[in-house]
């Protein structure tokens, strides 16, 4: 099949086919430098500096430690702030995006009975670390991250000794200034935890902990029990984080109150799922977080199972093949101003619909749907259209597909299920539409700017 007949395909039809099972591949990064072995660390992606930032744990000889490190997508960075938090492992740690700020709080305290919890906030600003003044509950293995819609960092369960069969089934929230406990309902009581923000939906992810294989969802307010068809085994002293490329909350391994299991589990908002693919092998206590450079989860060490031997290891995993949507161009303005393109939150992977809304559109509209954007037959792309009596408009794509849009006031939703192909992920396809424009040029129509879609495997 042409790629010219499989676009019109796409453009015309739907499949009903499912989608493929994940088999997203967890693969070692070999590092020039690394942090020393640890386990019961804490790992955090800061977006405003886009650095994954690491700090304490327990290292060789189950020594705590207080160093900090950081991950710019290649290299570990050693950091050696004037101020640091004491040595700790167990500690909750969060990106606060609103202040721009690593928030840290409690852990294991070395230098009492039982190594019992800490109840200090401390924030990291990229250069130092600053103790606040606002102490919260005593607390190691609490689950903690930031809810974008409530511009809170939330904080649940966790325990006061280090034992992390034993728990509460408290819910704090940091604004910043003060820790408010702010639920009394909820999940049950839980040691080790594991939590994650999923920015699509604006809910913080709560799954596992001693005794529990319950899913749970934070709105800003409130917590809601889930009851997906499928769940993984009971779980906990591992770590959940989330894919914002994928959309998936993910965690591997960790104790299961035997043998530690070597899976790999994704949440998608409605249930979850097991990636068959090769794990860094069994292991609790490990760091993991996301890569904005890599566009990747990151983890590094743990410890093996059974045994308090720290990894130092660094491993990724994420879409081998990421879709992508990328607006670029200059549209032509009419009579309801600037056409334009917006994938909204849908991006191109295989088995599902990406939809694209055009705006600014006149009475009637037709998608031009195009396999290069460099060429459109003889002619150079992009193609400046003054000669054609449209002054100020551009022809981006190449002219291999048009179809008419549904146009209602002024907008169009333009959808594309892509077949569930293996064959298709790294395609690119260019879209761009043309609408009639009455009186602003000789011809009475422009054209919007265009998007880019390189389709992509979960």
């Amino acid at each position: 099949m042409s790629r010219a007949t499989s676009l019109w395909i796409l453009a015309a039809i739907g499949f009903t086919v499912g989608q493929l099972p994940a088999q997203i591949p967890w693969t070692q990064v070999t590092v020039a430098t690394a942090p020393p072995a640890r386990r019961s660390h804490s790992m955090v992606w800061d977006s405003g500096r886009g650095l994954a930032v690491l700090f304490g744990g327990l290292g060789s000889g189950s020594a705590f430690l207080n160093d900090t490190w950081e991950w710019d997508g290649r290299t570990w960075l050693n950091r050696t702030p004037a101020n640091s938090p004491t040595a700790r492992a167990g500690q909750a740690m969060a990106y606060d995006a609103r202040r721009g700020v690593v928030v840290m709080f409690g852990g294991h305290d070395p230098s009492t009975a039982l190594h019992g919890a800490l109840q200090d906030t401390w924030e990291w600003n990229g250069t130092t670390w600053t103790r606040r003044a606002t102490s919260g509950p005593r607390r190691a293995w609490a689950a903690m991250s930031y809810h974008a819609g409530s511009q809170r960092i939330v904080m649940f369960g966790g325990s006061e000794i280090n034992n992390t069969g034993y728990g509460y089934r408290d819910t704090w929230t940091w604004d910043g200034v003060a820790w408010t406990q702010v639920a009394t309902t909820g999940p049950p009581e839980s040691g080790s935890p594991a939590m994650a923000y999923d920015a699509a939906r604006d809910v913080c992810v709560l799954y596992g902990g001693s005794g529990t294989t319950e899913t749970w969802e934070w709105d800003g307010s409130a917590w809601t029990l889930r009851t997906p068809a499928t769940s993984p085994p009971r779980r906990s002293v591992m770590a959940l984080a989330y894919d914002p490329v994928r959309r998936r909350c993910v965690f591997y391994s960790g104790s299961a109150g035997g043998p530690v299991p070597d899976d790999t589990w994704e949440w998608d908002g409605t249930t979850w799922a097991q990636n068959v693919s090769p794990t860094p092998g069994i292991r609790t206590f490990y760091g993991l977080c996301w890569d904005g450079n890599q566009r990747r989860l990151l983890l590094f060490g743990g410890a093996r199972a059974g045994t308090v031997v720290p990894y130092g290891d660094t491993w990724t995993y994420g879409a081998p093949v990421p879709a992508r949507y990328v607006i670029a161009g200059t549209a032509c303005a009419g009579a309801n101003g600037l056409p334009a393109l917006d994938p909204g939150t849908t991006l191109p992977w295989i088995g599902e619909t990406l939809t694209v809304t055009a705006t600014g559109l006149g009475g009637a509209a037709v998608g031009m749907l195009g396999w290069s954007d460099t060429m459109a037959g003889p002619f150079p792309l992009p193609q400046e259209l003054s000669a054609f009596g449209m002054p100020g408009c551009r022809l981006y794509v190449s002219l291999d597909v048009t179809l008419p849009l549904a146009v209602s006031s002024g907008r169009a939703n333009w959808s594309l299920f892509l077949p569930n192909r293996v064959s298709m992920v790294g395609w690119t396809v260019y879209q761009q539409v043309v609408t009639d424009a009455p009186g602003a040029n000789p011809t009475g129509l422009v054209l919007s700017d265009y998007g880019t879609a390189t389709v992509g495997v979960r």
